[in-house]
Formats: structure tokens, sequence, C-alpha cells
């Protein structure tokens, strides 16, 4: 089944079907506080989780390495690992973490960078709210869905790098964007950065990333608006300024457009 003509598929594993997971344990979905820090030295991990962050920015450490965290960071941590956590607390984390057991002879890459997020995050909220209803059936159904998912992206991921290496070029744009969304970017300056015209990078980055370099800018701001919304006191006028809008009315039509209420209203919500 395509999605919109494109080269994707949905997958819903069958009973034939090799499992990936023999059990979940618990599920969330956490939208971490200003203050928010984790160290699991106090209380190891006594099974795996798959950790992944669909909003914010921060850190993790974990055996002498740290990765700077951003949407489409998605971990598979290990039991008795030490994890160290922080974020920007301006820009808060969200995250979907699934504590699970693996089926006999299954492992998982620790880290590795998605980047069609939408439907991995509605997969990833199936597998909690079935969870939460006691259908644990159903959660390692979906849980079986979403690992697959994962695994699917990091093969196209590979060809594209094997394909086009310019693939890697534009990821390295997209953590750019999500880094300072905020500035006042060009496609076609983007297109050029990574040797492209401005219309074969926008195909490609569709390819890759599944919307147009503009619909993922505004993407991008959005979510930094949402996060500034949740943990910060500043106006709608000066969030507007600070994600670069001269009108906030301009920037209050987008939000609403995208979201769909008005930044005033979902900082009450």
């Amino acid at each position: 089944m395509t999605i919109d003509g494109d080269d994707q598929y949905l997958y819903f594993p069958d009973m034939k079907t090799p499992r990936l997971v023999s059990r979940i344990n618990s599920a969330g979905i956490t939208h971490c506080v200003q203050d928010w820090s984790w160290d699991t030295s106090l209380r190891l991990p006594v099974d795996h989780d798959l950790w992944t962050v669909f909003s914010g920015r921060g850190q993790l450490r974990a055996d002498g390495h740290a990765w700077d965290l951003l949407p489409g960071d998605c971990f598979a941590l290990r039991p008795g690992g030490r994890y160290i956590g922080s974020h920007d607390p301006d820009r808060p984390l969200v995250v979907i973490h699934i504590h699970f057991e693996p089926a006999t002879g299954q492992t998982f890459r620790f880290h590795r960078r998605l980047t069609n997020l939408a439907f991995l995050e509605d997969v990833l909220t199936r597998v909690v709210y079935a969870h939460r209803e006691g259908h644990g059936d159903q959660a390692i159904i979906w849980m079986d869905a979403a690992l697959t998912e994962i695994r699917n992206q990091e093969v196209l991921t590979d060809r594209s790098g094997r394909e086009d290496r310019r693939a890697e070029g534009i990821e390295t744009i997209c953590r750019r964007i999500h880094e300072n969304p905020s500035a006042p970017y060009r496609v076609d300056k983007l297109a050029k950065a990574v040797g492209l015209s401005a219309d074969h990078f926008t195909r490609l980055f569709r390819k890759i990333r599944g919307i147009t370099p503009r619909e993922f800018i505004l993407q991008a701001r959005i979510e930094s608006a949402q996060d500034l919304l949740r943990a910060s006191d500043h106006s709608v006028s000066r969030i507007a300024e600070i994600l670069g809008y001269s009108d906030v009315y301009f920037f209050s039509r987008q939000f609403k457009e995208k979201v769909g209420v008005s930044p005033s209203v979902f900082r009450k919500g």
C-alpha cells in the first residue's frame, strides 16, 4: 500500500512474521520539565528501552560518548547501562520510551538518526496506549511494526548514502535547521551547500525526509514555538521574534494552521 504515490509502505506484521519483541514492561510519552535531568546510576535499567526523541534539544551520554539530541534520535538502551541525560530548558525534550524484552536472538543497533518521524510517532503512540489499556498482544504487534519501520529506515538511509553522498549533506542541513530554526534559510543557498540545483535539492530532500525543505523549516519553527510556549514565560510576540518572524500575526496564523489552535490557546492547554 503506497502513500501519496511515494515509495513508502505501511507495514503490518502478521502471525507468520518472526516476533522482534516478547514482552513490553512499560511505556510512556514524557514531556520533560524545564529542570529535567537523568542519571541511571542510582537505579540501573533492568530491561531494554526504545528511547526516541520527537521534539526539543538535549544531550545523552553513555560509555564515554555523547550524543547531541534532536528530533529523530533513537536509542535502544540496554540493561545495566549508565545513561546521563540533559536538555535545553527553553527547548525541552519530548520522548517516547518503551521498556521491552527482545524476542530470542533479536539485537538492535544502539543509536540511529531517523528521518521520517510522523508514521513512527503514530505507531509508538499506539504501543503506549495499547499497553496502558491492558492490551498486551496488541502492544507487542505495534512494537514489532515500530521496530520494523526503524530497520526499514536504516536500510533506506544506507541505500541513499550509497546512491548519493549528498544525502549526508542534507542530514547535516536538517540538524542545523533544528538547532537554529530562526535563521533566514533560502532553498537555493541550502542547495548550493550540497552542490545541487534548487529543484534537484528539493526532490532529493523530499525523497529522504518526506516533505519539502520549506515545509521542514516551518515544521522546525512550529515545534520550537511549542517548546517555548510550554517552557518559557515569553510573550507570543517575543516567541515570534525569537523564531525570526517580523509579523506576530503571520506567525500566529502559521501556528494555528499547523497545530489547530492559536499560540495563546496552546499555552493555556
